[in-house]
């Protein structure tokens, strides 16, 4: 005979509650809402200090507008003051361009606070609510299992209602603190960009991109800045340690996969330390726009000897030159390890702001886990700073304003092939398996990795 609900034994009420459990974390409700709570405190802790940063760079913008019209008691007052005043007919309307600037960042930057200040609210109110359904349906299932131990019988329906209300209110808090959490991500990635525009301010830099009059021009500190060898030297040695210029093509062949999706784009990809070219070449016979800047004119003269788009420019003076929103992608071989750490950040900086929404960035550096690359191999250029090690080159760019951070490891001193050749035909001891696969991998591994990241959607 079938068995009715009202007769189900104690072992199928153990199993309905160990089921209904499932859907509340291990956790009591007070930890979770302490954890959750820890974790924005240290969300709007990143947050504040971003804002401060910005308001700071405002700051300091305003100061150098201010000392724009003082001369000080000097030998040559007089004469300063005459050619301070006559360059007033030339100036005015900059000097107003970027107090008008700076006005309006300032007022962006505290929009974004005060939508910060809500997103908190906002979360708050939904943790405690969590909290509150929690608490609720504990006690709601504790209540369910003294009844059923008082009576030996199970409200089969009432409890099925109560667990589907219960799902049903967890998964539109989820939802809710998702969107939340998307909408603080984007006002962080909004605010850096804007401190990159106030920097820019304050650094002497128009809202146009040129260089205001008499600001310093900041250098990217190229093979020419380094000085360590000439023009005519390094290519010399580039010939001899890194290959010849088809060789040096075919290594980048593979890397031809990552572009693809921007085929047939009229926004160009800019590629930072061309060299020679060899990549640019690839671009053009992939139906890529792209062009080139180096700070090496020899090298430059080369490029456009084989008709490239290659221009003798400083990386960085160039980036913080173009429009904003004007380029589709952004690529830099063997670049990034020939320039300052802080100079770097600059670069991402500008990299941010020059590139479209969705607009992606390729770096490509040797891999220091190598461990020839990492101990020998890297230091046989003397241009070459420090190595960076892949994780944190992907948390500067993430810092910098940039999502969707990828990493690929390519250039395999020995291909798989090659290294399980000598292999017994029935393998290794697995203890042994593994301490054989990671010494291949530090000795033969890849000498270089890919970073892959993108500007985020949706900011201006």
């Amino acid at each position: 005979m079938d068995r009715q609900p009202d007769d189900m034994d104690r072992a199928d009420v153990a199993s309905l509650l160990a089921m209904s459990n499932v859907h509340l974390a291990a956790s009591s409700p007070g930890e979770r809402a302490t954890t959750m709570a820890g974790a924005s405190s240290a969300a709007r802790r990143t947050d504040a200090d971003v804002v401060a940063a910005v308001l700071a760079d405002v700051q300091r913008a305003r100061e150098e507008l201010a000392q724009q019209n003082i001369v000080g008691p000097t030998r040559l007052a007089f004469p300063k003051r005459v050619i301070l005043r006559f360059s007033r007919l030339f100036t005015h309307r900059l000097v107003a361009a970027s107090r008008a600037l700076t006005d309006s960042v300032e007022g962006l930057v505290r929009v974004h606070h005060e939508s910060l200040d809500e997103v908190e609210r906002l979360g708050n109110s939904l943790r405690a609510q969590v909290t509150s359904v929690e608490i609720a349906s504990q006690n709601a299932l504790d209540s369910l299992a003294s009844s059923v131990l008082d009576s030996g019988q199970v409200p089969l329906s009432a409890t099925a209602s109560a667990v589907s209300r219960f799902e049903s209110t967890v998964s539109l808090l989820d939802g809710r603190m998702a969107e939340l959490e998307g909408q603080r991500e984007r006002d962080r990635l909004e605010i850096q960009r804007l401190r990159t525009l106030v920097s820019r301010l304050a650094g002497g830099v128009s809202p146009s991109g040129a260089p205001s009059p008499g600001a310093p021009v900041a250098s990217g500190a190229g093979l020419a800045d380094l000085a360590v060898l000439d023009d005519s030297t390094y290519v010399q040695f580039e010939r001899r340690f890194r290959g010849s210029a088809q060789e040096i093509k075919d290594r980048q062949l593979d890397a031809l996969r990552f572009v693809d999706s921007i085929v047939g784009s009229p926004a160009p990809l800019l590629d930072l330390g061309c060299g020679r070219g060899e990549w640019l070449a690839l671009l053009r016979d992939a139906g890529i726009t792209a062009y080139g800047v180096d700070s090496s004119d020899r090298m430059v003269a080369e490029a456009v000897a084989r008709g490239l788009d290659a221009r003798c420019d400083d990386a960085l003076q160039h980036l913080e030159n173009l429009e904003e929103g004007s380029l589709q992608a952004v690529s830099a071989f063997h670049f990034a390890e020939h320039v300052p750490l802080n100079v770097f950040t600059r670069v991402l900086d500008a990299v941010a702001l020059a590139l479209r929404p969705g607009g992606f960035l390729l770096i490509e550096t040797p891999n220091p886990t190598n461990l020839v690359v990492g101990s020998a191999s890297f230091y046989l250029d003397p241009t070459h700073l420090r190595p960076l090690h892949p994780d944190l080159l992907g948390f500067l760019v993430e810092t910098r304003g940039f999502t969707d951070v990828e990493l690929h490891y390519v250039h395999p001193t020995l291909d798989a092939e090659t290294l399980h050749a000598g292999e017994p035909a029935g393998g290794y001891d697995p203890r042994l398996t593994r301490v054989v696969d990671s010494a291949e991998w530090a000795l033969f591994g890849p000498q270089d990795y890919v970073l892959l990241a993108r500007r985020a959607e949706g900011l201006a």
